[in-house]
């Protein structure tokens, strides 16, 4: 075997050892375990809240159609096409007499719901997915459908 045909043999031993010894993708992996510590990563960190979301986005809006209830528009949208960042700080829903609540029923889906305090319509909600590690999956803006 000449030295070429022994390196190649090396370096493609070399390379199956680390691809099997790579762990996939997995909790350990991620950023946040639990969902309160990635929501605070999420909204204080701006810049990086689009590489902390899916790829693909539900965005679901309602609008008065003439009918006693507004008619629900969802569409799919890939993170690119939207404008970051999508959730401010908590702090800031606040200042704008938001109250601000979180909801988690199970272990891998979250939401955090914003509403006004007073008679104005505002009713946001930004939903969240653990699948292994938590992402951004969408957001409803139901202003109109309360």
């Amino acid at each position: 075997m000449t030295a070429l045909a022994r390196i190649s043999a090396v370096f493609i031993a070399l390379a199956a050892t680390l691809a099997l010894s790579a762990p996939a993708r997995s909790e350990a992996a991620c950023a946040e375990d639990d969902f309160e510590s990635f929501l605070t990563e999420f909204q204080n960190n701006p810049s990086e809240q689009e590489n902390m979301s899916a790829d693909q986005i539900e965005m679901t809006t309602f609008q008065e159609m003439g009918s006693a209830m507004p008619a629900r528009f969802t569409v799919v949208q890939s993170k690119e096409e939207l404008d970051w960042p999508i959730l401010p700080s908590l702090a800031a829903l606040k200042q704008q007499d938001l109250s601000v609540q979180i909801f988690q029923d199970t272990p891998l889906k979250a939401e955090l719901y914003a509403r006004a305090t007073d008679l104005r319509e505002v009713d946001f909600v930004w939903y969240f997915e653990k699948d292994p590690c938590w992402s951004f999956v969408g957001f409803s803006d139901g202003s109109l459908y309360r």
